[in-house]
């Protein structure tokens, strides 16, 4: 709609689009918790309030935490969010699609239609590839192509934890299938937890150092 309204405006656009993913997903992330909890036997209503208070909240707590890293890591500059450390991949896909929507094809190097078609032949080739191969060694050695794509633009110290995690998962259900089976959420979980907990200890400590 906003494309309608305010045709070549990048930020407008952007903004829109960003809105209506973020509502989509959370839509999405709630209807997991709601199902959840009706796998389990929770009250809808609890659950609802329970929601409720947690979205509410998160609005601080997600300003707060953005104003420290900002300030932390000197992410803020005059052009805008400026900061090594951070830098959000996923963002940079979303401003380079909104400039091709914009400018069309001519925005691309000359050498990249040529590349975008061979490896979407290639993605619709993977999927055709594993249903036919079914579950024989060679279905279960082709690669997602999505997984693919998404290694590509994320950075390393992104996919090589995860790499390392899924090398180890697998080893460790190899090895202990019972173990794996009552304890491998909690580790998984206990590791994405702990991260979270303590890169904000160490935010607040960096923000209180100077």
């Amino acid at each position: 709609a906003f494309a309608v309204l305010a045709p070549g405006h990048l930020v407008t656009n952007l903004v829109a689009g960003a809105i209506a993913e973020a509502g989509a997903m959370q839509a999405g992330d709630l209807m997991q918790d709601l199902k959840a909890g009706h796998l389990l036997g929770a009250s809808p209503r609890a659950q609802f309030y329970a929601q409720l208070i947690g979205s509410s909240a998160s609005v601080l707590v997600t300003v707060a935490a953005f104003n420290m890293y900002t300030s932390a890591y000197g992410c803020a500059g005059e052009a805008g969010w400026e900061c090594e450390q951070f830098q959000a991949p996923v963002a940079h896909v979303w401003k380079d699609m909104a400039v091709l929507m914009q400018q069309g094809v001519a925005a691309l190097p000359p050498s990249a239609l040529a590349f975008a078609k061979a490896f979407a032949l290639l993605g619709v080739a993977l999927p055709l590839a594993e249903a036919a191969a079914g579950e024989s060694a060679l279905g279960r050695l082709l690669p997602s192509g999505i997984a693919f794509g998404i290694g590509m633009y994320v950075k390393p110290d992104w996919t090589l934890p995860r790499v390392a995690g899924s090398v180890l998962e697998w080893a460790w259900r190899r090895r202990s299938p019972r173990s794996h089976e009552r304890h491998m959420l909690m580790a998984a979980s206990g590791f994405v937890l702990g991260e979270g907990i303590a890169s904000m200890v160490t935010l607040a400590l960096k923000s209180l150092r100077g």
